[in-house]
């Protein structure tokens, strides 16, 4: 199980409340400051030539180029013209579709006074709903409460969040976020950006470096930005164009997320068991089954498009559920057909491994995952619970051999042309 806590000791942010409007505060005319058209960036004139969408340093707003005047402050994050009505009494009303902070909503410009009024909500882009997530799990997220309020309370914070993830299967147990109200704390919005991968990774790596007596004053070297882990694969940081970085301290390696700071620490940590999942006597010993993991690379850019992990000699909980063969894309590489691909690679390492026939399952409501199961040829076996997680679940079998020639002319010739490799 991975637990990730995140808090933070100064939170602030303006919350525009839209659950009910009073109507003189909403139509009153707010003193606008004025940018004269001239000073701004860039100017997206709408449909209806009457107002412009404006830019400056980097923020958006609305401008009337008949009045020659803002309508809104220069600070919204997206503004966009949706569209123009008018009511029985002749009255016009023009519609913005608006992102600001975290949440997203419409401003609808009124009558000839340009008064405003706008209706905002939570951005699910940003703000993180749990109703039809299915995995979560009560007595934990109660624990999760328990144990963020101690430790904002100790910390004198005023937001954080913690996060459950089930290591083996990926899925998420608890997400809970709290924030100051008064001298307590209340249930807060769940930020995505403040569980992004990389903040992971580094809650992840920080008690490996614990676990190694490692210092974050220790210095290591970070190769320029380009750590070589063997057949013509590396990992990089996101400077190895212009030089990367050289020697520093662990601290200041990991302050710029150094990809090749975590991946060294990874090693020192894991030792030789890094690689031991491959043995057999060690796999049982932990009471799991053997393995190996697989990157899909583009060598074009060398970017780890997915991963794919192969299995055999499968636990009685594993022939049931999981079964021979886990795989992933990067959330922005998908729906372009490398899942498929990926899926034909892992298959070829199967065949290399003697697997003649392998199990793999997906989420019933997973419906991109069921269909590359079923473009590579495999046979609904059952469908049924998981108990570990209850969710209904598709389980499918494959022929290796079967699928590695049947479908060969379909992806052999598009992972050559795309320099795909394992």
């Amino acid at each position: 199980m991975f637990l990730a806590f995140f808090g933070q000791l100064s939170f602030a942010q303006e919350v525009i409340v839209a659950d009910t409007i009073d109507a003189e505060e909403a139509f009153g005319k707010k003193p606008i400051t004025q940018v004269p058209l001239e000073q701004c960036e860039q100017i997206d004139t709408c449909s209806i030539a009457k107002f412009a969408v404006v830019s400056k340093g980097g923020k958006q707003g609305i401008y009337d180029l008949e009045k020659h005047e803002n309508v809104t402050e220069i600070d919204l994050d997206v503004a966009g013209f949706s569209r123009r009505y008018v009511s029985e009494d002749g009255i016009e009303v023009f519609y913005f579709y608006v992102e600001k902070g975290i949440e997203r909503g419409t401003i609808g410009v009124v009558g000839e006074n340009n008064q405003t009024v706008g209706v905002w909500m939570d951005n699910p882009e940003y703000v993180a709903k749990l109703d039809e997530c299915t995995t979560i799990d009560s007595v934990m997220t109660q624990k999760c409460q328990d144990v963020l309020s101690e430790g904002l309370k100790m910390l004198n914070g005023t937001y954080g969040q913690i996060a459950v993830i089930d290591a083996q299967t990926g899925r998420l147990k608890s997400w809970v976020a709290l924030e100051k109200d008064r001298d307590d704390y209340s249930e807060g919005k769940l930020l995505k950006q403040a569980c992004s991968p990389r903040i992971l990774t580094l809650v992840g790596i920080t008690p490996m470096l614990a676990d190694i007596n490692g210092s974050l004053n220790d210095m290591m070297d970070l190769c320029g930005g380009i750590y070589n882990i063997g057949d013509s694969i590396s990992i990089r940081d996101h400077n190895w164009r212009s030089g990367g970085y050289g020697v520093m301290k662990c601290r200041q390696a990991l302050t710029h997320k150094s990809n090749v700071a975590m991946f060294k620490i990874l090693l020192v940590n894991h030792g030789d068991d890094a690689l031991s999942m491959e043995d057999e006597d060690y796999a049982k010993k932990i009471n799991r089954c053997q393995s190996k993991t697989f990157l899909l690379i583009r060598e074009n850019d060398n970017r780890i498009v997915g991963t794919i992990n192969v299995r055999w000699n499968l636990t009685e909980a594993m022939k049931q559920f999981g079964g021979n063969i886990g795989y992933g894309i990067r959330p922005t590489e998908r729906r372009k057909g490398y899942n498929k691909i990926n899926l034909y690679l892992g298959m070829q390492e199967a065949q290399k491994l003697g697997l003649d026939r392998v199990m793999l399952d997906c989420d019933v409501n997973n419906l991109g995952s069921d269909r590359t199961l079923k473009a590579l040829g495999g046979v609904l076996e059952r469908t049924e619970i998981d108990p570990e997680d209850n969710i209904l679940t598709n389980v499918y079998w494959f022929d290796v051999d079967n699928c590695l020639e049947k479908y060969k002319d379909t992806y052999k010739p598009f992972i050559s042309k795309n320099n795909f490799k394992k």
